[in-house]
């Protein structure tokens, strides 16, 4: 838990960044996703086939944390905890993170 005494209010800085280029390729955290498909192709006739297929989603069921009200994935700033000095949260993390390990399975009939 951070000492929210320990710090200035917001409009106490100056915000001068300076001349050099600004960082725009921050990163957060890696991104893991793994995604599985399996799918059975059976004769049925001349004609048709009857397909039966399994998609496992996140197999791993790897979590992320996410940003408040953003999406995980690549490309996404990630932030983990909350930094309005002003909020009585201030360092605490949201709770959020990914979705979770999703299967789905599928019968199809092609003619």
């Amino acid at each position: 838990m951070y000492n929210r005494d320990a710090f200035e209010p917001a409009d106490n800085f100056n915000f001068y960044l300076g001349k050099g280029p600004s960082a725009t390729d921050l990163r957060g955290f890696n991104y893991h996703n793994n995604d599985i498909s399996l799918v059975k192709n059976t004769r049925t006739t001349e004609r048709v086939t009857l397909q039966l297929r399994a998609e496992f989603f996140n197999i791993w069921n790897w979590h992320m944390f996410t940003s408040p009200g953003g999406e995980s994935g690549m490309g996404s700033q990630f932030q983990v905890t909350n930094v309005d000095i002003s909020s009585p949260a201030f360092g605490m993390w949201d709770g959020t993170v990914s979705t979770p390990r999703n299967i789905q399975f599928g019968l199809k009939v092609l003619f």
